[in-house]
Protein backbone atom coordinates (compact mmCIF):
# COMPACT_ATOMS: atom_id res chain seq x y z
CA UNK A 1 0.00 0.00 0.00
CA UNK A 2 1.45 3.34 -1.04
CA UNK A 3 2.07 5.79 1.81
CA UNK A 4 0.88 9.31 1.33
CA UNK A 5 3.07 12.37 2.05
CA UNK A 6 0.14 14.56 3.03
CA UNK A 7 0.04 13.68 6.75
CA UNK A 8 3.72 14.62 7.01
CA UNK A 9 3.12 17.89 5.20
CA UNK A 10 0.12 18.67 7.38
CA UNK A 11 2.10 17.95 10.55
CA UNK A 12 5.00 20.11 9.36
CA UNK A 13 2.59 22.91 8.56
CA UNK A 14 0.98 22.62 11.98
CA UNK A 15 4.40 22.85 13.66
CA UNK A 16 5.24 26.00 11.72
CA UNK A 17 1.85 27.51 12.58
CA UNK A 18 2.21 26.76 16.31
CA UNK A 19 5.77 28.12 16.32
CA UNK A 20 4.64 31.34 14.65
CA UNK A 21 1.90 31.77 17.25
CA UNK A 22 4.48 31.47 20.03
CA UNK A 23 7.06 33.85 18.56
CA UNK A 24 8.39 36.29 21.07
CA UNK A 25 7.33 39.94 20.73
CA UNK A 26 11.07 40.60 20.52
CA UNK A 27 10.85 39.49 16.87
CA UNK A 28 8.80 42.53 15.91
CA UNK A 29 10.42 44.40 13.04
CA UNK A 30 11.56 47.95 13.69
CA UNK A 31 11.68 50.70 11.11
CA UNK A 32 15.09 52.07 10.17
CA UNK A 33 14.54 55.24 12.21
CA UNK A 34 13.36 53.20 15.23
CA UNK A 35 16.45 51.00 14.93
CA UNK A 36 18.65 54.10 14.78
CA UNK A 37 17.05 55.51 17.93
CA UNK A 38 17.57 52.27 19.86
CA UNK A 39 21.21 52.19 18.73
CA UNK A 40 21.58 55.86 19.72
CA UNK A 41 20.19 55.21 23.21
CA UNK A 42 22.38 52.13 23.61
CA UNK A 43 25.49 54.14 22.75
CA UNK A 44 24.48 57.09 24.93
CA UNK A 45 24.00 54.91 27.98
CA UNK A 46 27.72 54.09 28.25
CA UNK A 47 28.97 57.68 27.91
CA UNK A 48 30.91 59.53 30.59
CA UNK A 49 28.85 62.70 30.05
CA UNK A 50 25.72 60.78 31.06
CA UNK A 51 27.31 58.94 33.97
CA UNK A 52 27.22 55.72 31.95
CA UNK A 53 29.22 52.53 32.26
CA UNK A 54 32.49 54.17 31.18
CA UNK A 55 31.99 56.98 33.69
CA UNK A 56 31.71 54.37 36.44
CA UNK A 57 34.75 52.36 35.37
CA UNK A 58 36.84 55.51 34.99
CA UNK A 59 35.94 56.77 38.48
CA UNK A 60 36.49 53.43 40.21
CA UNK A 61 39.84 52.84 38.48
CA UNK A 62 41.35 56.03 39.94
CA UNK A 63 43.04 55.51 43.35
CA UNK A 64 42.42 59.16 44.28
CA UNK A 65 38.66 58.48 44.12
CA UNK A 66 38.88 56.29 47.23
CA UNK A 67 41.21 58.71 49.00
CA UNK A 68 38.63 61.47 48.51
CA UNK A 69 35.89 59.26 49.99
CA UNK A 70 37.78 58.58 53.21
CA UNK A 71 36.18 61.43 55.16
CA UNK A 72 32.64 60.67 53.91
CA UNK A 73 32.43 56.88 54.03
CA UNK A 74 31.34 54.92 57.09
CA UNK A 75 33.21 51.71 57.84
CA UNK A 76 31.54 48.60 59.25
CA UNK A 77 34.24 46.55 60.96
CA UNK A 78 31.98 43.49 61.14
CA UNK A 79 31.54 43.19 57.39
CA UNK A 80 34.62 45.14 56.29
CA UNK A 81 32.39 47.32 54.12
CA UNK A 82 32.43 51.06 53.49
CA UNK A 83 29.11 52.80 52.77
CA UNK A 84 28.69 56.31 51.46
CA UNK A 85 26.20 58.61 49.79
CA UNK A 86 28.15 61.06 47.69
CA UNK A 87 27.63 63.17 44.58
CA UNK A 88 28.99 63.18 41.05
CA UNK A 89 28.94 65.94 38.44
CA UNK A 90 27.53 65.02 35.04
CA UNK A 91 27.71 67.15 31.90
CA UNK A 92 24.06 66.55 31.00
CA UNK A 93 22.70 66.77 34.53
CA UNK A 94 24.91 68.52 37.05
CA UNK A 95 25.28 67.13 40.56
CA UNK A 96 23.63 63.74 41.20
CA UNK A 97 23.48 61.73 44.42
CA UNK A 98 25.11 58.28 44.41
CA UNK A 99 24.78 55.39 46.86
CA UNK A 100 27.93 53.32 47.04
CA UNK A 101 29.42 50.48 49.08
CA UNK A 102 32.85 48.93 48.71
CA UNK A 103 35.45 46.68 50.31
CA UNK A 104 39.22 47.14 50.13
CA UNK A 105 41.79 44.32 49.91
CA UNK A 106 45.56 44.14 49.84
CA UNK A 107 47.53 41.96 47.44
CA UNK A 108 47.16 38.90 49.71
CA UNK A 109 43.39 39.27 49.89
CA UNK A 110 43.24 40.74 53.39
CA UNK A 111 40.39 43.19 54.07
CA UNK A 112 41.58 46.74 54.80
CA UNK A 113 39.91 49.34 57.01
CA UNK A 114 41.32 52.28 55.04
CA UNK A 115 42.59 52.95 51.55
CA UNK A 116 46.39 52.88 51.15
CA UNK A 117 47.80 53.81 47.73
CA UNK A 118 50.83 51.61 48.39
CA UNK A 119 49.06 48.42 49.52
CA UNK A 120 45.40 48.49 48.39
CA UNK A 121 45.30 46.19 45.39
CA UNK A 122 41.63 45.29 44.92
CA UNK A 123 38.24 46.89 45.45
CA UNK A 124 34.83 45.26 45.23
CA UNK A 125 32.25 47.99 44.71
CA UNK A 126 28.56 48.53 44.09
CA UNK A 127 27.01 51.82 43.00
CA UNK A 128 23.44 53.01 42.34
CA UNK A 129 22.07 56.32 41.08
CA UNK A 130 19.40 57.78 38.80
CA UNK A 131 18.97 61.04 36.92
CA UNK A 132 17.37 62.81 33.96
CA UNK A 133 19.10 63.73 30.71
CA UNK A 134 18.17 66.52 28.30
CA UNK A 135 19.95 67.00 24.97
CA UNK A 136 18.97 68.60 21.68
CA UNK A 137 18.13 65.10 20.38
CA UNK A 138 16.26 63.41 23.22
CA UNK A 139 15.07 63.48 26.83
CA UNK A 140 15.71 60.47 29.06
CA UNK A 141 15.39 59.17 32.59
CA UNK A 142 17.82 56.48 33.63
CA UNK A 143 18.51 54.38 36.73
CA UNK A 144 21.88 52.67 36.96
CA UNK A 145 23.58 50.08 39.12
CA UNK A 146 27.10 48.66 39.05
CA UNK A 147 28.74 45.65 40.64
CA UNK A 148 32.45 45.43 39.79
CA UNK A 149 35.85 44.21 40.93
CA UNK A 150 38.77 46.58 40.40
CA UNK A 151 42.32 45.22 40.55
CA UNK A 152 45.81 46.73 40.35
CA UNK A 153 45.05 49.94 42.26
CA UNK A 154 48.60 50.07 43.66
CA UNK A 155 50.11 49.60 40.20
CA UNK A 156 50.22 51.54 36.94
CA UNK A 157 47.61 49.27 35.30
CA UNK A 158 44.11 49.02 36.74
CA UNK A 159 41.56 46.51 35.44
CA UNK A 160 37.77 46.53 35.94
CA UNK A 161 35.52 43.47 35.57
CA UNK A 162 31.87 43.02 36.45
CA UNK A 163 28.43 44.10 35.37
CA UNK A 164 26.47 47.29 34.85
CA UNK A 165 22.73 47.70 34.44
CA UNK A 166 20.68 50.65 33.23
CA UNK A 167 16.91 51.03 33.07
CA UNK A 168 16.22 53.79 30.58
CA UNK A 169 13.18 55.63 29.23
CA UNK A 170 13.77 58.08 26.39
CA UNK A 171 11.86 60.09 23.85
CA UNK A 172 12.94 62.26 20.97
CA UNK A 173 12.94 66.03 21.46
CA UNK A 174 10.18 68.06 19.82
CA UNK A 175 12.66 69.31 17.19
CA UNK A 176 13.27 65.78 15.84
CA UNK A 177 11.07 65.14 12.77
CA UNK A 178 10.35 61.45 13.51
CA UNK A 179 9.15 61.09 17.12
CA UNK A 180 10.07 57.94 19.05
CA UNK A 181 9.64 56.75 22.62
CA UNK A 182 11.55 53.79 24.03
CA UNK A 183 11.99 51.96 27.29
CA UNK A 184 14.97 49.64 27.51
CA UNK A 185 16.94 47.56 29.96
CA UNK A 186 20.67 47.54 29.20
CA UNK A 187 22.73 44.78 30.89
CA UNK A 188 26.44 45.18 30.22
CA UNK A 189 29.15 42.64 31.09
CA UNK A 190 32.54 44.32 31.46
CA UNK A 191 35.65 42.33 30.56
CA UNK A 192 39.12 43.59 31.46
CA UNK A 193 38.38 47.29 31.05
CA UNK A 194 41.94 48.55 31.45
CA UNK A 195 43.27 51.93 32.54
CA UNK A 196 46.97 52.74 32.34
CA UNK A 197 48.69 55.46 34.35
CA UNK A 198 50.14 58.22 32.21
CA UNK A 199 53.66 59.09 33.32
CA UNK A 200 53.42 62.84 32.70
CA UNK A 201 50.03 63.62 34.27
CA UNK A 202 49.55 60.66 36.60
CA UNK A 203 46.03 60.19 35.19
CA UNK A 204 44.64 56.73 34.47
CA UNK A 205 43.55 56.56 30.83
CA UNK A 206 41.49 53.90 29.08
CA UNK A 207 43.76 51.53 27.17
CA UNK A 208 41.72 48.42 26.35
CA UNK A 209 38.99 45.93 27.16
CA UNK A 210 35.70 44.66 25.83
CA UNK A 211 32.07 44.24 26.85
CA UNK A 212 28.85 42.61 25.75
CA UNK A 213 25.36 44.05 26.10
CA UNK A 214 21.95 42.45 26.29
CA UNK A 215 19.23 44.98 25.49
CA UNK A 216 15.53 44.36 26.03
CA UNK A 217 12.76 46.89 25.65
CA UNK A 218 10.11 48.45 23.48
CA UNK A 219 9.89 51.37 21.10
CA UNK A 220 6.60 52.83 19.93
CA UNK A 221 4.90 49.77 21.48
CA UNK A 222 7.09 47.32 19.54
CA UNK A 223 9.15 44.93 21.67
CA UNK A 224 12.74 44.02 20.85
CA UNK A 225 15.90 42.34 22.12
CA UNK A 226 19.40 43.16 20.90
CA UNK A 227 22.86 41.75 21.58
CA UNK A 228 25.71 44.25 21.26
CA UNK A 229 29.48 43.78 21.37
CA UNK A 230 31.95 46.47 22.43
CA UNK A 231 35.71 46.90 21.98
CA UNK A 232 37.72 49.61 23.74
CA UNK A 233 41.20 50.84 22.86
CA UNK A 234 43.57 53.64 23.75
CA UNK A 235 41.43 56.40 22.27
CA UNK A 236 38.26 58.25 23.19
CA UNK A 237 36.18 55.98 20.97
CA UNK A 238 34.67 52.52 21.25
CA UNK A 239 33.66 50.07 18.57
CA UNK A 240 30.02 48.99 18.89
CA UNK A 241 28.76 46.04 16.84
CA UNK A 242 25.00 46.42 16.60
CA UNK A 243 22.79 44.20 14.41
CA UNK A 244 25.86 43.11 12.48
CA UNK A 245 26.95 46.69 11.79
CA UNK A 246 30.15 48.10 13.25
CA UNK A 247 29.87 51.65 14.56
CA UNK A 248 32.28 54.06 16.23
CA UNK A 249 31.04 55.70 19.43
CA UNK A 250 32.49 58.75 21.16
CA UNK A 251 32.96 57.60 24.76
CA UNK A 252 32.58 61.08 26.24
CA UNK A 253 29.34 62.06 24.52
CA UNK A 254 27.94 58.65 23.60
CA UNK A 255 27.34 59.89 20.06
CA UNK A 256 27.71 57.48 17.14
CA UNK A 257 30.28 59.23 14.95
CA UNK A 258 30.75 56.66 12.18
Amino acid sequence: MKKTKYPIILIAGLIVFLWSCQMSPSDEELSSSEEEFVAEQTAASISTDEGGALYTTKALSDPSYYENLEDEAEYDATTGTFSVTTSIDLTYKGSTSVNMSYKLYDTDGNVQSSFDSATTYRVEATMQFSHDVNTNRYEAHTSKSTNVTVTGLNTDTVVVNGEWLAERTAQTSSSVPQPHETTLSHHLLLRNITYTKESETGQYLLSGGSASSQIEGSINNKSFTRSVQWTFGDSNTATMTYQGETMTVNITTGVIVD
